[in-house]
């Protein structure tokens, strides 16, 4: 028996780990946006939430597909400062 999409989806989130970022360099919602669309385009990202007020951002994400250090290098490409923390 096939699993539905939806109940796939459900499950393949229970196995997601959360990663906070200290980010400098955010000025606007558009830098925050460009940020969040270069971390979404890692596979195994399941949510990416960026703040530029608060400089902060939290990537839920599987780490059989992605790592820490992949996250913090996609939002360092996308012109900004990332420090993971603790």
């Amino acid at each position: 028996m096939r699993t539905p999409k939806l109940f796939q989806f459900i499950l393949s989130k229970s196995n997601t780990a959360t990663a906070r970022f200290n980010v400098e360099g955010m000025s606007c919602a558009g830098c925050a946006e460009r940020a969040r669309k270069s971390v979404r385009t890692l596979p195994g990202i399941a949510s990416a939430d960026f703040d530029f007020a608060a400089g902060r951002a939290a990537v839920s994400y599987d780490p059989s597909a992605a790592s820490v250090e992949d996250i913090r290098t996609r939002i360092v490409a996308a012109g900004f400062t990332a420090a993971i923390q603790p």
